[in-house]
């Protein structure tokens, strides 16, 4: 009976680890990024759907074009390079999604930005 709950103990620490690391993560959605208006309920969507964005789409060598297609118009633009708003980080911090194009109008690099 020992040896069992010493084995459950860690299980359940690991699992309840897993799950308060992981719970704020969303697939990403690129119609709800588009269609994304901060409210209260939502102010950290974007934010959320940050990890699945790395995982599962690479940024770099996409053209201007395919990054309108996935995250609509940029709101804020500086020198022809995309600024996206994300959320709230922690605290009064804001964050933001910078992408940034070559001469070609090809995603050279994207930066995270919170503070």
């Amino acid at each position: 009976m020992k040896k069992l709950l010493y084995l459950f103990i860690p299980i359940c620490f690991l699992a309840t680890l897993y799950y308060f690391n992981n719970k704020d993560d969303i697939t990403f959605d690129s119609d709800k990024w588009k269609n994304w208006v901060e409210q209260e309920d939502n102010f950290n969507l974007r934010k959320y759907m940050m990890n699945s964005l790395e995982s599962n789409y690479d940024l770099i060598g996409m053209s201007k074009q395919e990054v309108i297609e996935l995250f609509g118009e940029s709101p804020s633009r500086y020198n022809e390079n995309f600024n996206y708003f994300i959320g709230y980080g922690r605290g009064i911090n804001t964050c933001s999604l910078y992408i940034i194009f070559d001469d070609n109008k090809i995603v050279k690099g994207y930066e995270f930005h919170e503070g």
